[in-house]
């Protein structure tokens, strides 16, 4: 089968910059904008694993661990594959992450090459979201297989610190020509140092994430009453809906 997806891989400049909150805001505002089109997200942060977990109902039994001794024994298909994706209630399906101890040093470029590859057999959209290290597996060839690269970043001197570095490790692992995009989380007015690098690097800016009390995390999407960022008109609503259009 033809290979078919675009893969947009989130890359955090940082850890704690929220890259699984922007990654599963992105998955849900492309199923909201492409109804019809199959959207996963997927959890390929080996070194924090916590993708999207309260929003598939605390399911412990699928995921991307069952798939390794498939892909050594060279027995994994399509339909094997989509029995570990979980179904969320807005219909994006997520490959929830490992549980395996020293789990980062469990999985290497032949299961990741698999992965990928039965993802985009099937999806006509993948948002993975990785680590900002690059000692796995998950973090290299989720890079080295995206179609285009978001980086996460805030507006701080941490991420400031850091970019040169971060956007260096997406050169050299990215195999596409496609520009790297950025989004600013959590974004307020803060290091010049950061705003001047962006500029000076010509990295293409989809979207100022504004800090919103609101929805601090994913657990909107479970209709959680006292998290209401999917059931009413938020700030950042028409920000993810403009930021997917130029994925």
């Amino acid at each position: 089968m033809e290979n078919k997806a675009k893969m947009i891989t989130v890359y955090p400049i940082v850890a704690g910059n929220g890259a699984k909150f922007i990654g599963t805001n992105m998955a849900h505002y492309l199923k909201v904008a492409n109804p019809t089109k199959k959207i996963a997200l997927v959890d390929f942060n080996l070194k924090q694993p916590y993708l999207a977990h309260a929003l598939t109902n605390h399911d412990e039994i699928h995921g991307i661990d069952n798939l390794i001794d498939k892909i050594d024994g060279n027995l994994l298909t399509d339909e094997l594959f989509v029995e570990n994706m979980v179904m969320m209630k807005n219909n994006v399906e997520v490959l929830k992450g490992t549980k395996l101890i020293g789990k980062h040093k469990v999985f290497t470029e032949k299961h990741m090459k698999a992965i990928v590859e039965h993802l985009k057999n099937v999806y006509d959209y993948v948002i993975a979201v990785v680590s900002p290290e690059v000692d796995n597996a998950g973090t290299v060839y989720g890079i080295h297989e995206a179609d285009s690269v978001v980086m996460v970043s805030r507006n701080n001197v941490a991420n400031a610190k850091s970019a040169f570095r971060a956007l260096g490790i997406v050169n050299q692992y990215k195999k596409t020509t496609d520009s790297v995009k950025m989004v600013y989380n959590m974004h307020t007015s803060g290091s010049s140092d950061l705003t001047n690098f962006v500029k000076d690097s010509e990295l293409e800016v989809i979207g100022l994430v504004e800090y919103d009390d609101s929805a601090i995390d994913n657990l909107d999407l479970n209709g959680n009453q006292s998290v209401k960022f999917f059931k009413q008109k938020s700030k950042n609503q028409e920000v993810f809906t403009n930021m997917v259009k130029n994925l």
